[in-house]
């Protein structure tokens, strides 16, 4: 067993499995060539060319979960030993979070997909050099173009499970989440200046008239808008909208787990690219440069590349609470973020038009002195005035909040916002990054 922060991974044998391929890479491709070379001779397929591909440009699991999707519903994966006489260890994940245990296997063996005329083979392989398992793929086929319909099939069945929920990329388990149509703007308190431009800068994007002025002026089809801001003030909130805004987009959200790096992070832009129109969202994204196992030259260079890919709409929508942390490279050109909107603590007018939705029971004096002695704070400060009001009625069993509530719930949270600030400052007047004086 190993452990890593996050997850635990383990290799199971069982019982009469041969010992895990170790070999060297020169040697371990010829190996794999014979072996699959082999299989396909056995099955009157030995005219079918050999081809190297990465795991996931082509999900493979995807085949095997929804196989009437492909017209394959015999798919599976067999045995395919590459080295000993007995089958190969599966690579089992499992991973413990909030919802308890779930385990993920990827399984290792051959996927013969008769009707769609593709092979896949797929060993688990021990690398001695970097002491972790590999999982080299060969893909064999009775032509390039069998691969390319594949690709185009699967890459159809991953859109569409986009326009369904959110995907998740990069995480252990890639299970979606729910996309909310119900979610709109009217389910987020901002600024009318602020609103407008995020409905024509993002949601707009989008249009049948944007996509002819992108190609009337010989511009990639794509865009990068960065959301900054304290934290608490609604980031996450406006990209639940956006999504909810854009039903004809696919949406993917980015959630690195602990040993995610350059290669994950290219297998997220490969599929983010393959279900445009698509929109993915990178929560944070300075965290994902802290483990130094994603490189910011990397990540600017793979930006770099989509403008010769895409055609269909991409659109990225990062976040950050600290813009000051961010490498100046990430913003300072255009085609990466050419779309700057800072999320700024509300406002008084905001704060009110907040508190009024959520304070029924509170007397207009003393909503008036909620939103004035709450200047410089998040929504998610508001949020927790509520909350502190709600259980001290609840201690003193009421079942509604009194005016001593709201204010010792004031006072408190003033108390900790105080002694929590680290100087976060936002003029509201510096313009910040590529087009953000617009």
């Amino acid at each position: 067993m190993i452990e890593r922060t996050g997850q635990i991974v383990e290799e199971e044998y069982g019982d009469g499995l041969a010992e895990p391929a170790i070999l060297e890479s020169a040697a371990l491709v010829e190996v794999m060539a014979q072996r699959l070379g082999r299989e396909l001779e056995r099955r009157g397929a030995g005219h079918w060319r050999l081809f190297c591909t990465s795991e996931n440009v082509i999900d493979l699991d995807k085949i095997v979960e929804q196989p009437g999707l492909f017209g394959e519903k015999e798919a599976r994966w067999d045995p395919l030993p590459l080295t000993g006489t007995v089958g190969q260890p599966g690579h089992l994940w499992i991973r413990y979070g909030s919802d308890g245990e779930t385990a993920r296997e990827s399984p290792a063996g051959l996927l013969w997909l008769e009707k769609s005329g593709v092979a896949m083979a797929r060993w688990m392989v021990w690398d001695p050099r970097n002491c972790c398992w590999d999982h080299p793929v060969l893909v064999a086929a009775e032509s390039i173009e069998k691969i390319g319909e594949l690709h185009r099939r699967v890459a159809q069945a991953e859109r569409e499970e986009g326009l369904r929920e959110w995907q998740v990329l990069g995480a252990v388990s890639d299970e979606g989440w729910s996309r909310d149509a119900h979610h709109g703007w009217e389910d987020v308190v901002l600024p009318k200046e602020l609103r407008n431009r995020l409905e024509d800068d993002v949601v707009g994007f989008f249009t049948t008239r944007a996509k002819g002025l992108y190609a009337s002026l010989g511009v990639p089809y794509r865009r990068g808008v960065l959301l900054y801001g304290p934290p608490g003030n609604g980031k996450t909130s406006i990209i639940r909208v956006l999504g909810a805004a854009l039903p004809q987009v696919a949406t993917m959200t980015l959630q690195p787990h602990a040993e995610f790096d350059d290669d994950d992070l290219r297998d997220a832009l490969r599929r983010w690219i393959r279900n445009a129109p698509a929109m993915l969202v990178i929560e944070d994204i300075d965290s994902i440069f802290e483990s130094e196992k994603v490189h910011v030259s990397k990540f600017l260079n793979m930006l770099d590349g989509i403008g010769q890919v895409c055609d269909g709409g991409l659109l990225l929508v990062a976040t950050t609470n600290h813009p000051e942390q961010l490498d100046p490279a990430i913003n300072n050109r255009p085609g990466r973020f050419d779309v700057v909107v800072e999320i700024p603590s509300p406002g008084r007018a905001c704060r009110s038009e907040y508190l009024t939705r959520r304070c029924g029971q509170v007397v207009p004096e003393v909503l008036d002195r909620l939103v004035d002695e709450t200047d410089g704070m998040s929504f998610a400060h508001l949020a927790e005035i509520l909350q502190v009001s709600g259980l001290r009625a609840i201690r003193n069993e009421r079942d509604m909040r009194i005016q001593e509530d709201w204010l010792a719930a004031l006072e408190a949270v003033k108390t900790c916002n105080q002694a929590a600030r680290s100087g976060f400052e936002l003029s509201g007047t510096e313009a910040y990054g590529f087009a953000a004086g617009r």
